[in-house]
């Protein structure tokens, strides 16, 4: 891929990205169905998968890091074709993704209920929470083995193989969840621990898929068991580079958890809300990690080739193609604000509270685009400390102070309004860096 043409380049995103969406897309559309049944329950069960969705989603954060490290480090090795220090570098990914894994899940069980209640769960709203949080930390583990493994196979340029394993993972859940949700047929009633329990058989299925093709080498890598040692000197490499993308993401998360801390005291529906307009976001940002990560895999071929002359150009290709789909859902969700959030809750407080944030936030969802973009390339040409200086600014410079001050002033809304110019905020800050900083200069 290092030797990719100029005028092939636009395809060769396409023809990156288009698995890479459907298979994300299928994933998060098995989020928004868990979302959808769980409201039908009511709205402590909704505002409790709520709040433990945006805890879980500080892990989810750091496991991007890890997977922008992953793709970065493979990318780079094969298109300078290292394939000892590649079977080497697989290996501290996937020790170091199923560490963190854990150490994250034991601590966070350990404190569970104390963090639930620091977030605005109290009541049948904690008792939920309490129920649904263990079992998605066991999915947690499944999940951080099978997204390196997606990860690695992405960098090689095969987009194929992780949607046919996202899509059988999202298949289960979405086939299960009414079955355990409700208790329909032999199935017992667990409500919003069965939407779990769904989640969790998904990805332990397709982690055991995984693992076969990787040892028998039908994922283009070919991997054994006894390449699985621990090398010091590489993963410290890896580290390296996934480290400030992790930091990227812990600090993007813990925005979120201090914007929920504020919102704490508004009750239950304006929760539900931030939640639901929340998994919109990540409904709209599936769209644009496809096409930034697999830009990226061009760029960092390129870059492990010595050959940087088309990587801006690749860029501006993965940007327009992005912004087209952002600007469709800025004006879908403005226009039809009320429908949508009515979908996902029959409560008046919730649906006018979500309409309210979605006919505020649209707008940004342009910029949100550029920033997506860059920070996918950034992060696959190795220079990961440069979006975490952005997500410093925009978050803790804009959306934060803002968050805090505005309210004070204009009522409630001022959250939103925070939310949205934190997003403007960190796509122009983006563009900024992409002009004027040095991040090809990056070495692995």
């Amino acid at each position: 891929m290092e030797n990719i043409k100029k005028e092939e380049i636009f395809r060769k995103i396409i023809q990156l990205s288009w698995p890479i969406l459907i298979a994300n897309n299928v994933i998060n559309a098995a989020a928004l169905f868990d979302l959808f049944l769980v409201g039908k329950l009511g709205i402590s069960q909704l505002a409790a998968i709520s709040i433990a969705g945006l805890i879980l989603s500080v892990y989810l954060t750091i496991q991007g890091g890890m997977m922008s490290g992953a793709i970065a480090v493979v990318a780079r090795f094969l298109g300078g074709k290292k394939h000892e220090d590649l079977k080497k570098a697989i290996a501290q990914i996937f020790i170091f993704a199923f560490s963190a894994a854990g150490v994250f899940s034991i601590s966070l069980y350990a404190f569970m209920e104390q963090v639930l209640s620091y977030f605005g769960a109290a009541g049948e709203t904690l008792i939920y929470a309490s129920s649904y949080l263990p079992v998605m930390l066991l999915s947690l583990m499944a999940m951080s083995v099978f997204f390196m493994f997606v990860a690695i196979v992405r960098a090689s340029g095969d987009s194929v193989t992780p949607l046919k394993l996202m899509g059988l993972a999202s298949v289960i859940n979405i086939a299960l969840d009414p079955f355990l949700i409700f208790g329909i047929w032999v199935f017992p009633e667990l409500g919003i621990k069965g939407a779990a329990i769904a989640n969790f058989t998904g990805f332990i299925i397709v982690d055991i898929i995984a693992l076969y093709m990787l040892l028998k080498g039908r994922a283009g890598i070919k991997f054994a068991l006894t390449d699985l040692k621990f090398d010091t000197r590489m993963m410290a490499r890896y580290l390296r580079i996934s480290v400030p993308a992790m930091g990227q993401g812990l600090i993007d998360r813990a925005s979120y958890m201090i914007i929920l801390k504020l919102i704490a005291g508004y009750g239950d529906p304006f929760i539900a809300a931030f939640g639901i307009v929340n998994r919109l976001m990540m409904f709209l940002r599936r769209f644009g990690w496809p096409i930034g990560n697999s830009g990226g895999v061009i760029v960092a071929h390129q870059l492990g080739g010595g050959k940087k002359e088309n990587v801006v150009y690749t860029v501006k290709e993965s940007l327009k193609l992005y912004t087209y789909i952002t600007a469709l859902f800025s004006v879908l969700f403005f226009v039809f604000a009320g429908q949508v959030a009515s979908f996902f809750t029959g409560n008046p407080e919730a649906i006018a509270y979500g309409r309210h944030f979605l006919m505020i936030f649209s707008p940004s969802f342009i910029l949100m685009g550029a920033g997506v973009i860059m920070f996918t390339t950034f992060n696959s040409a190795g220079a990961t400390g440069i979006p975490l200086i952005i997500n410093i600014i925009a978050l803790y410079i804009v959306q934060i102070p803002l968050a805090v001050m505005l309210p004070r002033f204009i009522g409630e809304s001022g959250i939103f309004w925070a939310v949205s110019a934190g997003v403007a905020a960190h796509g122009i800050i983006s563009l900024l860096f992409l002009k004027f900083s040095r991040w090809m200069e990056k070495r692995i």
